[in-house]
């Protein structure tokens, strides 16, 4: 690799105000991540990996490569499954985050590049076609039980037990090569390639959760498979995903479950939908009790609905 003297590209993060300070990219390895120690940290994106993602000098070229990422890496809407070069100006979409890639400091506004690759209606991102492909998975919704009494005994309890959640959801997906994760408030959304890897993740969380808390605090899963699309970010679109979060709200809904959540001693119940507990192939589909049938926003028809009692090993 020939030694770089002056930056042959700049890179610049695109939020909900416009572009952010633009960074040199400076060889021979540009890191971009969650790593506090990356060349571009971007710590507040829970969607990146903590090394995501590299671009390269080499010579008078960028080299971009993505680094065994959660999300994947894309560019200009494509995912780059192995290193591609870098033709500024572009896009680089990491997780949740945009980024533009400029070949000089001032020649190139960040958001007009960002924004050509995309269109907006009101508020609302919408990428163009390529950004989309479909894909059978597990969704998991996992909620924190009763959070407004949580919040209302201190706002830094509350926090404390979201951010561990998520530290534990973060450890069960670290398999999932295309797996999906992103802060819903008081719980988080999940994809998974299996449902088996998604109840075991379920397990985790009831196993691993107590050990953190003196006070018992309760959780709720909401499970179910079928087809999504997968935006450039990874966000899920479909009308699987909306049926998950259907299942979750029947916590709010069914007497049945709003006295089980109430009453029971352990730190998680989940819920799950018929098409959820057909893909699991252990012995653990017998421990799901069914619960009856009910209308999920999206389906045309009703589907029996299970739950299970996840109990802790503490």
């Amino acid at each position: 690799m020939s030694e770089v003297t002056q930056p042959i590209a700049f890179i610049a993060v695109s939020g909900p105000q416009g572009p952010g300070p633009r960074l040199a990219i400076e060889g021979p390895r540009f890191i971009v991540g969650k790593d506090p120690a990356a060349n571009l940290c971007l710590r507040d994106d829970i969607t990146v990996s903590r090394q995501h993602l590299e671009i390269r000098i080499e010579g008078d070229k960028l080299v971009i490569e993505d680094l065994n990422s959660r999300n994947g890496t894309y560019v200009n809407g494509k995912r780059i499954k192995e290193p591609t070069v870098l033709t500024p100006p572009a896009v680089v979409m990491a997780g949740r985050s945009r980024l533009a890639i400029l070949c000089d400091e001032s020649v190139h506004d960040a958001t007009v590049i960002i924004n050509s690759h995309y269109s907006t209606q009101g508020s609302i991102l919408v990428p163009p076609s390529e950004f989309f492909k479909e894909r059978k998975e597990a969704f998991l919704v996992v909620d924190v039980v009763k959070s407004t009494q949580l919040i209302s005994t201190g706002e830094t309890l509350f926090l404390k037990v979201v951010s561990v959640l998520g530290k534990v959801l973060e450890r069960s997906m670290r398999a999932e090569s295309e797996g999906f994760l992103k802060c819903t408030g008081d719980g988080f959304f999940a994809t998974f390639g299996s449902a088996t890897a998604a109840l075991d993740c379920v397990i985790a969380i009831a196993e691993n959760l107590p050990r953190y808390f003196d006070n018992p605090v309760k959780y709720s899963a909401a499970l179910h498979w079928g087809e999504s699309r997968q935006a450039s970010n990874g966000d899920r679109l479909g009308q699987d995903v909306h049926a998950v979060f259907s299942v979750e709200d029947l916590r709010h809904k069914v007497p049945k479950l709003i006295e089980m959540v109430d009453t029971m001693a352990s730190p998680c119940i989940a819920v799950m939908s018929a098409a959820f507990r057909n893909e699991i192939v252990d012995e653990r589909k017998d421990r799901a009790k069914f619960l009856g049938a009910f209308p999920l926003k999206g389906l045309s028809e009703d589907m029996d609905i299970f739950h299970m009692i996840i109990r802790s090993k503490r």
